[in-house]
């Protein structure tokens, strides 16, 4: 539907970005076979991968999104913090006549519900169709998947947070919690609707999930 020089990957360090990251990676894989063209396998050619800043990151998902970065050779591009996401896509419409944007987005995310595979960007926004490759997942989808491919995710998955925004939104999982007061890592929680127990509500903290 789009050539590559027209897509971006919102690659923000959560576990539901990380599965897309490697779902792209291997749909460029398989298309660069069919047409021939060797390219560099695992990377994701042209395709722009964009990262936001956030006052509060997690130094563990600054360090993370780096290494895949560095890693698969990501065409990234790093918008620092006090850039909005709006400013960001806007920019990128700028550069590289950005048509779409593929993300994480799953239908229990906060800004999800209403969204589909193929959804226009929402009424006041650049125009750009978000690509949600991974809409109808569940949280037991995501990690099935992790856990399948081996594949690297951030660190703190394993000590007890299921999911991530910033350091002062963020704790980790209490029905992850042992009696000892070790945590469980993220994958063992059986109730994905208890995923965002560790959130809590407060401004300037960015969404990874």
């Amino acid at each position: 539907l789009y050539s590559s020089k027209g897509i971006a990957f919102s690659f923000n360090g959560g576990k539901d970005s990380t599965v897309v990251l490697h779902i792209l990676r291997a749909a460029v894989a398989k298309w660069e076979a069919k047409n021939g063209d060797k390219g560099h396998p695992g990377e994701l050619g042209a395709i722009t991968t964009f990262f936001f800043e956030e006052k509060n990151d997690f130094p563990e998902i600054r360090a993370f999104t780096a290494a895949e970065a560095s890693k698969y050779n990501l065409n990234c591009k790093t918008f620092e913090v006090g850039k909005s996401f709006m400013e960001g896509v806007q920019a990128l419409i700028d550069e590289c006549d950005l048509k779409a944007i593929v993300q994480g987005t799953r239908k229990g995310d906060p800004n999800g519900a209403d969204q589909e595979t193929f959804s226009p960007s929402s009424p006041g926004w650049p125009l750009f169709m978000r690509v949600n490759p991974i809409i109808d997942w569940t949280y037991t989808d995501v990690w099935a998947f992790l856990r399948a491919t081996k594949v690297h995710y951030c660190s703190l998955y394993d000590e007890g947070y299921t999911s991530l925004g910033g350091v002062h939104n963020t704790t980790k999982n209490a029905s992850l919690r042992r009696a000892d007061g070790t945590y469980a890592p993220a994958h063992m929680l059986v109730d994905g609707n208890q995923e965002r127990n560790g959130r809590t509500q407060r401004g300037g903290d960015g969404e990874r999930h």
